[in-house]
Order: C-alpha cells, then structure tokens, then sequence
C-alpha cells in the first residue's frame, strides 16, 4: 500500500475555505481519493496493520483541517474585540472635536446661567423681606423697608427690570402697611401700660389711705383713755332696729351694670379680667383719650 499523505489547508487561504459553504469538499475528496482501491484483509496481521495505519492517517488529516479552523475560529473572535475598540477610539476623538468646537457657545451659557441666577437671586431676596413678618416689632420692620429702598432698580439687571420693579413695589406697599399696624399695636400697648400703671399706682394709694386709716383707729382709743375725767364721753346711740335700709340710686346700679358688661366684652376678648376692669373704670373715669361710654 503506497504512503498516505496528511492533507492540510494553506494558511493563507483557511478562512475562505471555511467561510465557503462546502468549502472543504476539494480536501476532503482528496482523502478519499486516497483510500480509493484499499482492500482491507482482517485475516493476517500485515492486512490488520494496514488497515489500522490507513484509519489513523485519515484521522490526522481530520485533526489538521479542524486545528486550522479553530485557528480561524480564534482569530475570527478577537476582530469584535478589535472592532469595538476602534469604535471607541472613535468615539472618544470625535467627542473631543465636538468639545473643542462647542467650547465658546457651552462657556457663553455657564455665564448666561450665572447671570440670570444672580438678578433672580436678588429679586428674590427682596420677596423674601415681604414674608415671615407677623412677629416683628416696628424697628425691624423699617429696618426691612429700608433695604427694599436700597435695593437699586435699573437697567444693570437687563430684562429682569420690569420683575425687579414690581417685586420691590409689592414688598413696599406690604411693609408699610405691616409698619402701621405694628406702630398701632405698640402705642396701643403703650397706652395699656400707661393704664395699668396709673391703676397700680391708684391701689397703691388706696392701700396707703386704707393703712393710715388703720392707724388712725388705733390711735383712737389710747387717745380717749388718756383723756381728763371730766369731760364727757359722746354717746353711741345704737341703729334702732326698724331702721330702713339706704335707697338704692336706679342710675347707679345702670351705670354699674354697663360697666359690667363691658368688662365682660373685654374678657370674652381674651382680655384678663383685671385688666379689663381697669380698663372700664378708666373709660368711665375719662382717664382714655377719645374712649367714651354711653350709660
């Protein structure tokens, strides 16, 4: 039997041979051609051996074509790899060309931002000096009113003029209508003090008149033991028991009831009661300007 040759796939043309539909067909032919003729003779060793070389050479040039297609096969899998990272390469340049180019106009926005940030910013500070006012004395009032009229409204703050202007009108007109108020609650309370101050200062001496009357009372009867024999002592003459009782005065107890009822106005008001009868005794007494009640 003539020699069996190993049938392999030149390198060169590996993966158009196997990207070819039945592109191995010539090699593989060319292994059958080999073995065309071969009689196989099972019944001496000689015949046994031929037959065992002739299977192995068919199985090498199996193992040749194959190891040169997972070749193709490997060199096949790293073109992706090799693709995407072109791709890349591309993408990154083509990403700073479009940087580079944009620069000017993306440095004009950032500072277009920046601009229009700081007018709105310092409008709205000036908003802000309209809100959370309720619980301000009048100093700090005006003191707010006084920065909005700091607050300098002309053409450095572009097309936010307009907006600018009318936020500080707003914040104006809302202080000082919040600074009257505020001024009235204040002289108000002034005006309470002042009452409360005089109706102390009226119990004060009351209770001096009343302790000096005290005093007086006591004094009395040391006085009289002290006193000569022979003048004579002043009778007590005793209420008689069928006595009648004082008169009532209707115009009194009138008065008295509509002071009660004002008073009670003032408490229901959330007005203490003491004060709110200090502050009725006064009215009635004239002792409030431009207050006055009608019995």
């Amino acid at each position: 039997m003539n020699e069996i040759a190993i049938i392999t796939i030149p390198q060169e043309r590996a993966l158009e041979v196997f990207t070819t539909e039945k592109g191995l067909d010539p090699y593989i032919d060319q292994v059958k051609a080999q073995v065309e003729g071969f009689v196989p003779d099972v019944t001496t060793k000689k015949g046994r051996d031929e037959i065992a070389s002739l299977a192995h050479r068919v199985a090498r040039s199996k193992t040749a074509m194959d190891s040169i297609g997972k070749d193709v096969v490997a060199e096949l899998k790293k073109q992706p790899q090799l693709v995407d990272a072109e791709r890349k390469r591309m993408r990154d340049q083509m990403d700073d060309l479009k940087a580079e180019i944009r620069k000017p106009l993306t440095e004009w926005e950032a500072a277009e931002e920046k601009r229009k940030a700081a007018h709105e910013s310092a409008i709205a500070n000036i908003a802000l000096l309209m809100q959370d006012y309720h619980e301000l004395d009048s100093a700090e009032i005006s003191g707010r009113l006084a920065k909005v009229g700091e607050f300098v409204v002309d053409e450095s703050l572009e097309e936010y003029q307009e907006k600018a202007a009318i936020t500080k009108d707003q914040a104006t007109e809302v202080l000082k209508a919040a600074l009257a108020k505020q001024l009235a609650r204040e002289q108000e309370q002034e005006e309470l003090n002042r009452l409360r101050q005089q109706e102390q200062e009226r119990r004060e001496e009351e209770a001096r008149q009343r302790q000096q009357q005290q005093e007086a009372a006591t004094d009395e009867p040391a006085k009289a033991s002290t006193a000569p024999a022979s003048e004579p002592t002043q009778e007590v003459v005793p209420p008689q028991a069928n006595q009648q009782p004082a008169k009532r005065d209707p115009v009194n107890d009138h008065r008295i009831l509509i002071n009660q009822e004002a008073a009670q106005s003032l408490i229901d008001n959330g007005i203490d009661a003491l004060d709110a009868h200090t502050i009725v005794r006064l009215v009635a007494d004239g002792e409030v300007r431009h207050i006055k009640i009608h019995y």
